[in-house]
């Protein structure tokens, strides 16, 4: 279940400009017929030690944390569509 729960909450981190408008998460389990929902700021209160972070904050330090690897994926990318000329 930690797989899953970490791409949902990969999705809500990477939503820098909230366009989701996400204010819970949920997992359905589809074997037991239950949707688990939990509201974001609980999860964050949960999930923190210490005050709870504010979401725009950890969307942030998100973005720093992967802006290198996101930078080299552009350049991954460009390569591949415009490989280097043999000489």
């Amino acid at each position: 279940m930690d797989a899953w729960l970490n791409q949902i909450l990969g999705y809500l981190l990477v939503d820098r400009h909230d366009v989701l408008l996400a204010d819970r998460i949920g997992l359905y389990l589809g074997w037991q017929g239950l949707l688990l929902t939990i509201p974001v700021p609980d999860l964050l209160a949960g999930a923190s030690r210490g005050p709870t972070p504010e979401l725009a904050a950890v969307r942030e330090d998100c973005a720093e944390a992967l802006a290198e690897d996101v930078e080299n994926a552009a350049s991954w990318r460009l390569r591949e569509w415009y490989p280097t000329p043999l000489s």
